[in-house]
């Protein structure tokens, strides 16, 4: 996805907004695997948080549960580059979206794909590395840009001022 089309939207949404983004990324598979196998991911998550102002990351601070400092974005090899939604990596230059658990209800759906056509995860799982596998339970995950694939978000508005659905939806097609 284009850079400043991601920059554009997740600015344009209002601080701590559920947005909808996919994207899709080659796996990490075995020496043996010969077939390409990809992921694809439809979810949402909130954009623009301060993850040092949340109420639970300042309880876990005070409780011992984290380090009492804020600890540097990936052991050092993280910045960020436009705070608080774009990391970049500091050896690859690599750009990340940062964001957090959606308050929506909304789950993420996953598709694997080998060699282009989908397949259920129980049918690549013996060519995928154990890192492929792995859940992540934390409230913050990131979303490498260049991996992107959709961005769009839904503004708040009363329910008096609706005078279409399509009106109140800001979408950005990927320009991959």
């Amino acid at each position: 996805m284009n850079l400043d089309i991601a920059i554009a939207t997740v600015k344009s949404a209002t601080k701590g907004a559920n947005i909808k983004l996919a994207w899709t990324r080659p796996c990490k598979t075995k020496k043996s695997c010969v077939d390409s196998i990809s992921k694809s991911v439809r979810t949402s998550g909130r954009i623009g948080i301060d993850y040092n102002n949340q109420k639970a990351v300042i309880e876990k601070r005070e409780n011992g549960e984290l380090p009492a400092e804020a600890q540097a974005i990936w052991h050092g090899k993280g910045e960020f580059e436009i705070f608080p939604y774009l990391i970049r990596h500091t050896v690859t230059g690599q750009r990340y979206l940062r964001l957090y658990t959606s308050t929506g209800s909304d789950k993420a759906t996953v598709q694997y794909y080998r060699n282009g056509i989908p397949v259920s995860l129980e049918s690549v799982s013996a060519d995928l590395l154990a890192s492929e596998k792995k859940t992540s339970k934390g409230d913050c995950f990131c979303c490498k840009v260049e991996d992107m694939t959709d961005i769009s978000w839904t503004p708040s508005v009363s329910r008096d001022s609706i005078t279409s659905n399509d009106e109140n939806e800001v979408t950005t097609p990927a320009t991959v």
